[in-house]
């Protein structure tokens, strides 16, 4: 598995509790109690604590909560001086250096292939040491890094150890983006240096909140000293929101290490492998230092931050001290990670005064639990006029006032989005009801696909557009542009969304009602008539996977219903109603393994060109066929599909642009029904057969990638091959063979197939 207790690409991490933990009575928290640990390798080298032993065998006795470890066949030793500090990081490879800026020629050249961690993270460490000097805090003379296998954390630490992923610094190398991973690996550094802080100071039982309270003060500490400026993804991303991953991203993301790109103050902290922390949910460093921020006034703030740096007292303690009137807050704090809350506006209700000024009474709803805390409301008038109050109280309801020298504009409950809140107590985002009115995003490509039959000599290729507002799961304005192989046209449609949350961008089940327009291809089966057509459609959906990219589980259905006129160009006019459904499932096997089911149908009713015909073949169907070949009036089609995770964890950085993280094979078979097709025979006349039977089978590679080391991104390689085809002569309509159909179909896409 990934994370502290996990074996993966020749290391074994047990950098979390790995044997019984000794609890000293009567204190529960009193974990810091002498372990005498005894590891031997065979063939290997082993890390235990902050000391390593290249032989295998280690042993000693260390103080602590729990001792680290780690194995692997051996360990490099990167050694760092900076500020008087020993920086060591050790890894399982030796790591890169780029070349000092004096060597020239060949030897020079920076490999864009690897990245210089450690001279990152000496970069880091050198305004870390730096402002703990400038701020009093000790400074030890060797400080120690492991990495290991982690997903979820970016740094973090463990008894005597700095822990950093092997995913650190792993990200698109401009200043804005590594930020991230700075601002990680400051806070893991400030922690370690901060333990000994709280142990001097705080309580057993207070020293894990503690600690991290210390370090986010001190991380805020060391931003105002350099006078940098956190940025947050929507800062950095907001000119890319029109790109379906980037919005994704901001919506509902689903990327490793969320929490350092986007959890600013909720911190869900889902492990909890520390056994100070794991023993009851409590809230981490930022929030509570967030919710002293927005409750306390700003001397008493101040203050309560020095004296959680020169630690004097305990965390409590200074509180009490810099403000007595708050300290009963404290236990609310540390409870409000497992309090889920959701507000939302109420009544609202405004009144013109004498003089002209209007007076505004606004209505806060808190649902689930009672977690008192600092709620703004932004209040603004007709003017522009802009007042901010705030609701501070127990109870599920409550009231404020505010006056605007002009009518009420608009209302927004936390505007500066400080407050979590739960996707799990709100019907739709949990945001989408804290305001009177929602601004427009922008444009959202919503899809882009360019497909290439190699085989065919062909392409097909959409741009989706979708007019959506901030949080809305509901209502969706869309413009289609689109070429398949049958048609090349466009589609205006509205899209409802209905029930239950899949993530906090999409509902579970849409409904679609559109209008298109398109130009029917005259070459399409090899036909020598096209034409124009408008036609409506109205569309339903389903479908409860949340991963798109990479489907695990879940299950899909859509259907549809579209009716249409043609101006053929043979100047008749002509009229269809098509129907199709489709839907699959995903069930895993087991954590590498997936078999994919689909199945699927529709019928054409009326004078349907070629076009407009149901076809047994192409990308989305049996991929062995040809997208025009056993056209009918009908078809039904069933494929199942295995996916086999082969690579995994991969780490292939091409250029910094994209990183390969996983290679995927599958194998797929297919088989399916065409009914009163019109394929031709050696006579040029449609072949008298009623239906046509077909089957294929195949296999694909399915490439996932990361853009710039965040967002996800696949690419599909899919061979099909026929195993009915009776004929792999193409007839004109005098009977002449015109061409032979490709033995194979070839299929690159930048989606999965299903």
């Amino acid at each position: 598995r990934f994370g502290r207790l996990g074996r993966d690409g020749g290391l074994l991490s047990l950098a979390a509790p790995w044997y019984p933990l000794v609890v000293r009575a009567p204190h529960a928290w009193a974990f810091e109690v002498p372990h005498r640990v005894r590891l031997q390798s065979d063939d290997g080298a082993v890390l235990l604590g902050d000391r390593a032993f290249p032989e295998g065998r280690a042993a000693g006795t260390h103080a602590g909560p729990y001792v680290p470890a780690a194995v692997a066949a051996s360990f490099h030793a990167r050694r760092e001086p900076v500020r008087g500090t020993t920086l060591v990081l050790r890894s399982t490879e030796r790591p890169a250096s780029a070349p000092p800026p004096e060597v020239r020629g060949e030897e020079g050249l920076i490999d864009l292939a690897s990245v210089d961690v450690a001279g990152l993270v000496r970069e880091v460490a050198d305004d870390v040491l730096t402002s703990a000097r400038a701020f009093g805090v000790p400074v030890p003379e060797r400080i120690v890094l492991q990495p290991i296998p982690s997903r979820t954390e970016l740094a973090a630490t463990a008894p005597g150890v700095v822990l950093v992923s092997d995913r650190l610094f792993q990200i698109f190398p401009i200043d804005q983006t590594l930020e991230f991973h700075r601002r990680a690996l400051r806070r893991a550094l400030f922690a370690h240096l901060a333990r000994p802080l709280s142990a001097r100071a705080d309580a057993p039982g207070d020293r894990g909140w503690a600690t991290d309270l210390r370090a986010v003060a001190l991380v805020d500490l060391d931003a105002a000293r350099r006078r940098t400026g956190a940025q947050t993804p929507r800062d950095l991303l907001q000119a890319f929101s029109f790109h379906p991953a980037v919005d994704q991203l901001l919506y509902a993301p689903q990327i490793a290490f969320e929490d350092a790109y986007f959890a600013a103050i909720e911190e869900r902290d889902p492990f909890r492998d520390d056994p100070v922390r794991a023993r009851r949910p409590l809230s981490r460093g930022r929030r509570i230092l967030e919710m002293g921020r927005d409750a306390l006034a700003p001397e008493a703030f101040r203050r309560w931050v020095a004296m959680l740096v020169n630690a004097r007292r305990s965390a409590a303690d200074a509180l009490a001290e810099a403000a007595p009137e708050r300290s009963s807050r404290l236990g609310s704090w540390l409870a409000a990670t497992g309090a889920p809350v959701n507000y939302r506006l109420g009544e609202i209700r405004s009144e013109r005064l004498p003089g002209g000024r209007h007076r505004h009474v606004v209505e806060v709803l808190r649902e689930g639990a009672d977690r008192i805390e600092p709620v703004e409301v932004r209040v603004h008038d007709t003017e522009g006029h802009e007042v901010t109050v705030v609701w501070e109280a127990p109870g599920e309801r409550g009231e404020v006032v505010a006056v605007t020298p002009g009518p009420l504009g608009g209302v927004r409950i936390d505007p500066r989005h400080r407050l979590p809140q739960s996707p799990a107590l709100a019907d739709g985002h949990p945001r989408r009801d804290d305001g009177t009115d929602l601004p427009w995003r922008p444009p959202i490509l919503n899809g882009f696909l360019f497909n290439v039959f190699v085989t065919e000599g062909d392409f097909v290729g959409l741009v989706d557009f979708a007019l959506r507002r901030r949080y809305d799961l509901e209502h969706t304005i869309g413009l289609r542009l689109e070429r398949t192989r049958a048609f090349t046209g466009g589609t205006l449609r509205y899209a409802h969304g209905v029930g239950p949350k899949v993530h906090t961008n999409r509902r579970v089940g849409t409904l679609t009602a559109g209008l298109s327009f398109d130009r029917l291809h005259e070459g399409f089966a090899d036909a020598g008539l096209g034409g124009w057509r408008g036609q409506l459609t109205l569309a339903g959906s389903l479908n409860t996977v949340a991963f798109a990219l990479d489907p695990r589980e879940g299950f899909w259905a859509a259907a549809s219903l579209t009716g249409g006129l043609t101006y053929r160009d043979d100047d008749r006019v002509g009229w269809t109603v098509r129907g199709g459904v489709r839907g699959g499932a995903v069930l895993p096997l087991g954590l590498v393994n997936a078999l994919v089911f689909v199945v699927g149908g529709g019928f054409s009713a009326g004078d349907a060109l070629p076009s407009e015909l149901q076809s047994l073949g192409g990308s989305r169907r049996l991929r062995g066929f040809e997208s025009g070949e056993h056209l009918g009036r009908g078809a039904v089609y069933g494929i199942v599909e295995h996916r086999w995770s082969a690579f995994r964890d991969l780490a292939m950085n091409l250029a910094h642009l994209v990183w390969v993280r996983e290679i995927q094979l599958a194998a797929f078979a297919g088989a399916g029904v065409a009914f009163d097709t019109v394929d031709r025979g050696p006579d040029g006349q449609p072949r008298a057969d009623e239906a046509v039977f077909a089957a294929d089978v195949g296999l694909g590679v399915r490439i996932h990638y990361e853009y710039g080391g965040v967002q996800p991104g696949v690419i599909s390689l899919d061979v099909g091959l026929p195993l009915t085809r009776a004929d792999d002569l193409v007839y004109d309509e005098t009977g002449t063979a015109v061409r032979r159909r490709n033995p194979v179909g070839f299929y690159v896409g930048f989606d999965q197939y299903f």
